[in-house]
């Protein structure tokens, strides 16, 4: 069982998300199936990875360019 201080962390992010007005790409509807894949594989998929870097540094999904073995850079 996680801790209450982890509930309460995740709580907090949660309000956080919720409340947001200036989150790119945000969705009022729920995505069970993509909450499961980001859980089970967090930043090592694809996806995930993008979906952060476009909300977390603030840049356009046509920004990302992709190098060999795919890493990530930013124009």
């Amino acid at each position: 069982m996680p801790s209450l201080d982890m509930l309460t962390a995740c709580c907090h992010l949660l309000e956080g998300i919720c409340l947001a007005t200036d989150l790119s790409q945000r969705s009022e509807a729920p995505d069970l199936d993509l909450y499961r894949r980001a859980a089970l594989a967090g930043f090592e998929d694809d996806a995930i990875s993008e979906g952060a870097s476009v909300i977390s540094l603030g840049i356009e999904p046509d920004e990302i360019v992709y190098a060999a073995g795919g890493a990530r850079a930013w124009r």
